[in-house]
């Protein structure tokens, strides 16, 4: 592995040979998404305690070590390896590093499991992005956050000191990794203006450069990473900007079934002309400012391949992130299987006892009201052996003749 820099716009190697990410995010693996196990949509720190309230704190602690141990594993690494892809991005909650109130409802090995996958991924020959999904008094008022329903980063000086603490020791551990492409501050961040993001932004940057660390980092907008108002503020030799992109959202959320792309959603009509001018103003601010542009997350809700509106999508997006030069990341690498939402490359699809895919509560959160028989069944199947390729994404993604390894 060859470390990444960032120079007049592109992203390069030591040796100054440009270089194209193209990855997946390992969602759900270090920051845990109801919706991606088949369940509810809660806070992390409300699923662990919901959990551990029902089986207790020890046998709880003990099912989340093993899920992390079962649903990303050296196999999953290789298995994108193999597709043709050269990143990961990995989402990952501050409470695994750092000390927090709730932590007594983890197992504190997120050293160990960031160690393993850079390791792994230096071996396969994959880059990973670590991305903060939850910070410290959370960046934004989602489920996905970790928060409690308020964003309360930007009101908290001691979190905001807490979160340029944490990248400096994520830093210090790591400054010489070649496999690390670089630092994802913050993910979707949520405030008033941008100001506050980019003075947080700004202390983190400070954080990892006072390491010695010439690692990229990346750096969302506000608005769940769509608004870059005052961006250009940020003076770093190695910064990359990194908008997310799931337009149109009732229609890649499935949040409308009876909507079909190329069509008319939410009142205008989209197609591959319409994604292109929703991104450009992206690529238009990479040039501004000499910045390379990784879309960090993208994707939809594969629910009916065969009838080509949703690879459509995949395709006409795929091809105006590589017409345009950008970096990109597909969201996400496995899910269980759902109605909204965007899904995996990896499904698992069927209706288990445990899964109950009809019922109010549904996927693993039954793991608190079942026997020892079907919990060993549950966590067997999150295995990757147990999961689907999405092929007809797949293909979209990777093109029609695959990238080249």
């Amino acid at each position: 592995m060859n470390p990444l820099q960032s120079r007049n716009g592109h992203i390069v190697n030591s040796r100054g040979q440009s270089i194209r990410l193209r990855g997946v995010n390992l969602g759900n693996w270090l920051m845990l998404e109801g919706y991606m196990l088949g369940g509810i949509n809660e806070p992390e720190h409300r699923i662990r305690a919901n959990l551990s309230k029902a089986i207790g704190r020890r046998p709880a602690r003990v099912f989340f070590r093993d899920f992390q141990d079962l649903f990303i594993q050296t196999a999953d690494l290789q298995r994108i390896r193999g597709w043709g892809f050269n990143l990961v991005r990995v989402p990952f909650n501050y409470r695994l590093l750092f000390p927090s109130p709730e932590g007594r409802l983890y197992e504190r090995d997120g050293w160990k499991r960031l160690d393993w996958l850079i390791r792994e991924c230096s071996r396969i020959g994959l880059y990973c992005i670590l991305d903060m999904h939850g910070a410290p008094g959370s960046q934004n008022a989602d489920w996905h956050s970790d928060s409690p329903g308020r964003p309360g980063l930007w009101s908290s000086p001691k979190d905001q000191e807490k979160t340029a603490a944490l990248w400096e020791q994520i830093s210090r551990r790591y400054r010489n990794e070649p496999a690390l492409a670089g630092y994802d501050l913050l993910n979707e961040p949520i405030a008033s203006s941008s100001a506050p993001v980019l003075k947080v932004y700004g202390r983190c940057l400070e954080a990892i450069r006072s390491t010695g660390d010439n690692h990229l980092v990346f750096a969302e907008g506000t608005a769940w990473s769509d608004c870059f108002d005052g961006i250009e503020a940020l003076n770093d030799p190695h910064l990359v900007y990194s908008p997310h992109f799931y337009k149109p959202l009732s229609f890649t959320f499935h949040f409308d079934s009876d909507l079909t792309y190329p069509g008319m959603i939410e009142g205008k009509r989209w197609d591959k002309a319409a994604i292109r001018s929703e991104l450009r103003r992206f690529a238009l601010l990479g040039q501004k400012t000499g910045r390379p542009v990784l879309i960090g997350e993208f994707g939809l809700n594969s629910r009916c391949p065969s009838c080509h509106a949703e690879t459509r999508w995949v395709h006409d997006t795929v091809s105006q992130f590589e017409s345009l030069g950008f970096h990109w990341a597909y969201w996400s690498y496995k899910t269980l299987g759902g109605a909204y939402f965007p899904n995996g490359l990896m499904r698992l699809s069927g209706n288990p006892e445990w899964l109950r895919r009809e019922g109010v509560y549904a996927g693993w959160q039954n793991f608190g009201r079942v026997g020892p028989r079907t919990r060993r069944e549950i966590l067997a199947a999150l295995n990757s052996r147990q999961f689907k390729e999405d092929t007809a994404v797949l293909n979209e993604l990777r093109g029609p003749r695959g990238f080249r390894r």
